[in-house]
C-alpha cells in the first residue's frame, strides 16, 4: 500500500497549492465588506513561510537529531478505516514520512487510543525515542499531565486549548469550509432542514454550526439546522441514531457534523439522505450522497512541527491557527449531484474566504449584534479575530436539542403495561385474582359447613392463598425488570407452589394414614409428622428463596441479540452461576413434593370418593406435567432471549397448573354451598367421631 502514497502525494501538492494560487485574486460578486487583517493571535500566511518550507521538498539544515532521525509519535483515537476523523491524519503522517524520509523521520504510531491506553502507549513512545507526541483534542487533558511529567519532550494536541513551554495546540479553521457546505445544502435539500452532529460545545464545534447555517441563509433565510450533541464523539451507534431521530423527527435530509466517525454519512446515505463529510469526504464509501466534505489537511500541520523541532524553531505557549487561505481547510470532490451553477458560486465563495474578502461573523449576523458591542466590531463590521476564535453565539436558526439520552439511543424490548400483550394479560390476572378471592370469601363465610369442615378449612385456605399468589406473580413479569422485580417472580410463583401442592401433599399423607391404620387418632403420630413435613419444607424453601435473592442469582440484564436491530436490546432476568444451582435445588425440592403426592395419592386410591380427592390430585399432578411439557415445547421453539416468550412461557404454565386444580378440587364444594346453604350443618359433623374411619365405616350416600 505504500507504493500507492507518492500517487496521493502528488494529488495532495496540488489540492494544497490551489488555494494560495487563488490567494489575492478579486471578485465583486458580494458587497459584504472585507475582514479585517488577522491580529496578533493569529498566525497566517506570511508567518506560516517564515517557518515551513514553501515547497514540497523537504528542509536542508539540521535535519536530524544528534543521535539520528527524529522519532514523532502519533496517537489516533480511531482507525483509519472509518474514514472519518483518523483518516486524514493517517495519510498526512504518510506524506510527512515520504516528505523527509526515513533517515531523518521516524514515525510511530498507534490505532484506537484511548483515556484507558494513551499514558501507556506515549511513554512507550518516549522510552523508544520520540521527541514530539501529537494526539487529538478528546485526549488533551492527559496529554497536558504527560506534558508537564516529561518536559524535554514536545506535545501538539491537534485540536486543542491548553498551551505551555513543551505543548502546542492547533486550530483549524474547518468552519470556513462549512460555510461553503451550507451553501450547497440550501440548493440540494428538499426540506430546508439540516442535521448537525456535535460534541461538547467547543468554539471549533459552534463555529462550524453557526457557519453552515449561515452559508444556507445566503441562498435560503428560512434554512434550519437541528442539532444533537453526542458526549462521545466516537459513539458510531450514537451518531447513527441521532441521524435517525433527525430524520424521523424533525424531517432532515442533510447531514454534517463535527465527530470522528463515519456513522453521519452512512447512515444518511442508507437513508436516501444528503451528507457534507468532516474531515473527509467518504465518497470511497459511500458515493456521490456526500456531496462534499471538510478537508482538513494535517500535512501542513505536521510540516510545520516537524520543520519547527527540526530547524529548533519550536514556540513556547504557541497554538497553530489557519484556514483556506493557508492551504490547511479544503473542500473535498464536489459530487456530481451539484450542478455547474451552484459550482459556480461555491467557487465564488471559497475565493472570498480563502483571500479574506469576506467575513461571515459580522454586525450584520443578528446574534452577533446583539451579543458584542460596538467596539468589538471594526470599522469594516467584521467581528474581531482575536473573538472570532473564542466565539460561543450560536447564530437564529440553530434548533439545539441537547444531548443525545440513552431512551433516545436505545430501544428497550419488554412487555409494556399499555401493549396489548401487557394490558391483555393484566385484565386477565385482575379477573382470576377477584375470582379467588370471591372463593376464599365464600370459604370463610360456610366454613362452618359440613363440606368445608370434612375437606378442612386450612387446607382451602392454603390452596385457594397459592393461586392467588400464583396469579398475582404474573404481575411482576410486566413491566421494566429490576433486579427486585427478578426477585419478586421467584418468591411468587415458589411460595404458590409451595401453599397448593404442600397442602395437596399434607391432605393426602394425612388421608393415607387414617385409611391404612384406623387407630392412629390414639397416638397422634401422623398430626405431628405431617407438621413435621410441612415445616421442614416451608423452612427449606424459604433459605433457598433467600440465597438465590442475598447472592444475586437472578438479575435483570440487557441482552443484545442478533434478532434484533441495532439499537435494540432486550431487558429481562437471567440466572447467575450460583442462581442455576440454587434454582436446581429449589426445583428439585417441589420435584420430590411432586413425587411423593403422586406415590401416596397412588396408595390412599382405594379411600371412598366422599372422603377421597385422590383424582383431583393425580389431575392436578397431570396438569404439572403438562404445564411442564407446553413451557418446554415454548422454549425450544421461540428465541429463549426474549421476554416476550418468557411471559408466554409462564402465564400459560401457571394458569394449566393452577387454574385446572382449583376447579377440580372446589368447583363442585362451591356449587354445592351456593345451591343449598343448609347443607349439612358442622354441628352433625362435630357431633361425630371423626376420628372413628375405619375401612368398614359406613358412609353415607
Amino acid at each position: 500500500m505504500l507504493n500507492f502514497f507518492p500517487r496521493i502525494t502528488t494529488f495532495l501538492v496540488l489540492l494544497f497549492l490551489l488555494p494560495l494560487a487563488t490567494t489575492g485574486q478579486t471578485n465583486d460578486t458580494t458587497t459584504t465588506p472585507p475582514i479585517v487583517s488577522p491580529g496578533p493571535t493569529t498566525f497566517n500566511a506570511t508567518s506560516l513561510a517564515s517557518n515551513a518550507p514553501t515547497t514540497q521538498a523537504a528542509p536542508t539544515t539540521n535535519q536530524t537529531t544528534e543521535d539520528g532521525p527524529l522519532i514523532v509519535g502519533f496517537l489516533y483515537v480511531s482507525n483509519p478505516k472509518d474514514f472519518g476523523w483518523v483518516y486524514q491524519f493517517y495519510f498526512a503522517q504518510a506524506e510527512i514520512e515520504d516528505l523527509y524520509g526515513k533517515s531523518k523521520l521516524k514515525v510511530l504510531f498507534q490505532y484506537d487510543v484511548g483515556a484507558s491506553n494513551y499514558t501507556y502507549f506515549a511513554t512507550d513512545m518516549i522510552a523508544k525515542g520520540a521527541k514530539m507526541i501529537m494526539t487529538s483534542s478528546s485526549l488533551e487533558t492527559l496529554q497536558v499531565n504527560l506534558s508537564r511529567a516529561y518536559p524535554n519532550v514536545k506535545f501538539v494536541t491537534t485540536p486543542g486549548s491548553t498551551v505551555s513551554k513543551n505543548l502546542a495546540t492547533t486550530v483549524h479553521n474547518g468552519y470556513q469550509a462549512f460555510f461553503m457546505g451550507g451553501v450547497m445544502a440550501a440548493h440540494l435539500s428538499k426540506t430546508r432542514k439540516a442535521g448537525f452532529m456535535a460534541g461538547n460545545w467547543l468554539t471549533s464545534t459552534i463555529k462550524a454550526a453557526d457557519a453552515f447555517l449561515l452559508g444556507a441563509r445566503t441562498v435560503d433565510p428560512s434554512f434550519l439546522l437541528y442539532v444533537i450533541r453526542i458526549p462521545n464523539t466516537l459513539d458510531f451507534l450514537r451518531n447513527r441514531r441521532a441521524v435517525e431521530l433527525l430524520i424521523q423527527e424533525h424531517d432532515c435530509d442533510v447531514f454534517t457534523g463535527i465527530t470522528v466517525t463515519s456513522a453521519i454519512t452512512e447512515t444518511a446515505v442508507r437513508n436516501q439522505k444528503l451528507s457534507f463529510g468532516y474531515p473527509s469526504d467518504g465518497r470511497l464509501l459511500f458515493g456521490e450522497r456526500i456531496y462534499s466534505g471538510c478537508q482538513l489537511e494535517w500535512f501542513t500541520t505536521y510540516r510545520y512541527f516537524v520543520n519547527a523541532m527540526m530547524n529548533n524553531t519550536w514556540k513556547a505557549n504557541f497554538s497553530l491557527s489557519y484556514g483556506m487561505q493557508e492551504g490547511a481547510v479544503a473542500l473535498s470532490h464536489l459530487s456530481s449531484l451539484v450542478s455547474a451553477e451552484v459550482e459556480e458560486s461555491v467557487k465564488n465563495w471559497t475565493q472570498a474566504v480563502s483571500s479574506g474578502r469576506y467575513c461571515m461573523f459580522n454586525r450584520y449576523v443578528a446574534a452577533f449584534k446583539n451579543f458584542y458591542n460596538s467596539t468589538q466590531f471594526n470599522n469594516d463590521g467584521c467581528l474581531l479575530n482575536s473573538l472570532v476564535a473564542t466565539t460561543t453565539v450560536l447564530v437564529d436558526g440553530i434548533k439545539n436539542l441537547g444531548f443525545m439520552t440513552d431512551e433516545q439511543v436505545f430501544e428497550k424490548i419488554y412487555v409494556r403495561w399499555d401493549s396489548s400483550g401487557g394490558v391483555a394479560l393484566t385484565t386477565i390476572i385482575v379477573v382470576f385474582d377477584v375470582l379467588m378471592f370471591v372463593c376464599l370469601a365464600l370459604v370463610v363465610a360456610f366454613k362452618g359447613t359440613m363440606i368445608i369442615v370434612a375437606t378442612n378449612f386450612y387446607f382451602c385456605v392454603s390452596v385457594l392463598g397459592g393461586a392467588l399468589l400464583g396469579y398475582s406473580g404474573l404481575f411482576f413479569w410486566i413491566g421494566e425488570p429490576d433486579d427486585s422485580i427478578c426477585a419478586a417472580r421467584i418468591w411468587f410463583l415458589s411460595l404458590s407452589f409451595f401453599f397448593i401442592f404442600g397442602a395437596i401433599a399434607g391432605k393426602t399423607y394425612k388421608m393415607w394414614r387414617i385409611w391404612s391404620n384406623p387407630n392412629i387418632a390414639e397416638d397422634g403420630r401422623s398430626s405431628i409428622a405431617l407438621n413435621l413435613f410441612l415445616l421442614t419444607y416451608s423452612l427449606i424453601m424459604i433459605v433457598l428463596l433467600a440465597l438465590i435473592t442475598g447472592l444475586g442469582g437472578y438479575v435483570s440484564a440487557n441482552i443484545f441479540d442478533s434478532s434484533l436491530e441495532y439499537n435494540q436490546y432486550f431487558v429481562t432476568c437471567k440466572l447467575t452461576d450460583s442462581g442455576i444451582i440454587i434454582l436446581s435445588l429449589l426445583l428439585g425440592v417441589c420435584g420430590v413434593i411432586t413425587f411423593l403426592a403422586s406415590v401416596l395419592a397412588f396408595l390412599s386410591r382405594n379411600v371412598h370418593k366422599k372422603f377421597n380427592e385422590t383424582s383431583s390430585i393425580v389431575l392436578s399432578i397431570y396438569n404439572i406435567l403438562i404445564a411442564e411439557a407446553v413451557v418446554v415445547l415454548l422454549f425450544l421453539n421461540t428465541n429463549s432471549s426474549d421476554p416476550r416468550n418468557h411471559l408466554i412461557f409462564i402465564s400459560c404454565g401457571t394458569f394449566i397448573a393452577i387454574t385446572c386444580p382449583i376447579l377440580y378440587m372446589f368447583l363442585p364444594k362451591l356449587y354445592v354451598l351456593v345451591k343449598d346453604y343448609s347443607v349439612s350443618k358442622a354441628s352433625s359433623m362435630h357431633n361425630s367421631n371423626s376420628n372413628s374411619f375405619s375401612k368398614n365405616v359406613s358412609l353415607p350416600n
